[in-house]
């Protein structure tokens, strides 16, 4: 069965974590404290990479516990990064990269959520107009079928009205003679 890693790197020295959800969570919050107005992130921003360093290695040895680094060690160490700390920040790298990804996916999902429950109201919207619209065209059936009815019935009394008044129009013109 496939589950998630507790770390995502693991050498003899240190540990880098694989954030959960909850951890991936608190990492975008962050991330948004160093994004400008157009959503651009400052990767290079020093307090970033201090917070990631310090957030997700994991170290039993000194010179990987980053919360002992001062601003000029970490320029230090920028200028002239060794190997392992090239890997670090690779793997820094794409944790923040995960972090973005899932929040967009997770975005478009709701989006398409949306969209779905948008569809279904119109379709439901349309599915009554229509059953309006064919309970209408029951009723004008019905009322034709009932026009023609009448009709009928009162071809068929026309002649009976004719009989019968024919013959007291008679009687009454042969009474006035």
């Amino acid at each position: 069965m496939l589950k998630n890693k507790e770390y995502m790197y693991e050498a003899d020295d240190y540990k880098i974590i694989n954030p959960s959800e909850g951890l991936q969570q608190e990492i975008l919050n962050e991330l948004n404290k160093y994004m400008d107005d157009k959503g651009n992130l400052d990767i290079e921003n020093q307090e970033l990479l201090f917070y990631l360093l310090n957030l997700l290695i994991e170290s039993k040895n000194e010179d990987y516990q980053f919360i002992q680094y001062s601003k000029d060690d970490l320029k230090e160490l920028e200028e002239n990064p060794p190997q392992e700390y090239k890997t670090i920040l690779y793997f820094l790298g794409n944790v923040i990269s995960d972090v973005i990804i899932n929040t967009y996916r997770a975005k478009i999902i709701e989006v398409k959520e949306t969209h779905i429950k948008l569809l279904q109201q119109e379709t439901v919207k349309r599915v009554d107009e229509f059953n309006a619209d064919l309970q209408m065209s029951a009723r004008n059936d019905k009322r034709i079928k009932d026009e023609k009815r009448v009709a009928e019935m009162r071809k068929d009394i026309e002649p009976l009205k004719e009989i019968k008044v024919n013959p007291i129009k008679k009687l009454l013109h042969k009474m006035k003679k």
